[in-house]
């Protein structure tokens, strides 16, 4: 069976999807409801139950406040990082062909991240929160991953050290190595493979592009509501010079 992107799949079945949306919202009382009855006067008030679907402008909404609410209630009152985390043209046929790989590439940012930290001469450990996104803009097949990370961590001795410096070409090679390295173990061991990696690591010599970004400010306003202010100009910068190197895999 083919395997279809997002973006085909609203493309050739949008019709049937609006009409489902339009069942839900206008048979208020499909899903069931729950009916109040005041004792003194009788006046009824019917609420219906919601669909529960993320396509639902309402319900979706309702999911996203919440998990918006559960992750700010994990998140440390410290200054963080936002770091993106890119891949080749290359290597999208791979990865959407196995989507294991997903989950290599959020363990590979986080490992990278890790140890870069690290080598600022502490055995610190950030905090972490990784989301991968496998479509930009267009909805064209563009995986990257993203990454909020504390700028420092807790020690072995459960000390908060902080390290508001990482060296970004260090990060880069190290997201690189271990990208690679783990794809390469997937595919068959034959000679084309090897070279193709190979050329990978030759034509990108100085690793994988990662857009980062200090934010200066993470403050929650209202019910799951949360402000995230970070410096541009940087994130600017590195962005325009990671699409000059990748062309049309830039993330749109």
């Amino acid at each position: 069976m083919a395997t279809k992107s997002i973006k085909a799949i609203f493309r050739d079945w949008w019709y049937l999807i609006f009409i489902e949306l339009s069942v839900r919202y206008s048979e208020l009382h499909s899903n069931g409801y729950a009916e109040y009855v005041c004792p003194h006067c009788g006046n009824k008030k019917q609420v219906p139950f919601t669909c529960k679907s993320r396509f639902c402008t309402s319900c979706g909404k309702i999911y996203i406040d919440k998990w918006v609410e559960k992750i700010v209630g994990n998140i440390f009152d410290v200054p963080h990082r936002h770091l993106v985390f890119t891949i080749p043209q290359e290597l999208r046929k791979i990865i959407f062909n196995n989507r294991m790989l997903i989950k290599v590439m959020m363990d590979c940012a986080s490992q990278a991240a890790l140890e870069v930290l690290q080598s600022r001469g502490t055995d610190a450990v950030p905090g972490m929160l990784v989301i991968v996104h496998t479509f930009g803009r267009d909805l064209k097949f563009n995986v990257h991953v993203h990454m909020l990370i504390t700028e420092g961590g807790l020690t072995s001795n459960n000390q908060w050290v902080d390290i508001p410096f990482l060296p970004y070409g260090l990060l880069r090679k190290k997201w690189q190595y271990y990208l690679l390295t783990a794809i390469k173990a997937t595919l068959p061991k034959t000679r084309e493979n090897a070279q193709f990696i190979d050329d990978l690591f030759k034509r990108n010599d100085k690793g994988f592009y990662v857009i980062f970004s200090i934010l200066l400010l993470i403050k929650k306003v209202g019910l799951g509501t949360v402000v995230f202010v970070w410096e541009t100009f940087i994130s600017y910068t590195i962005k325009n010079q990671r699409e000059t190197q990748y062309g049309d895999a830039a993330i749109k």
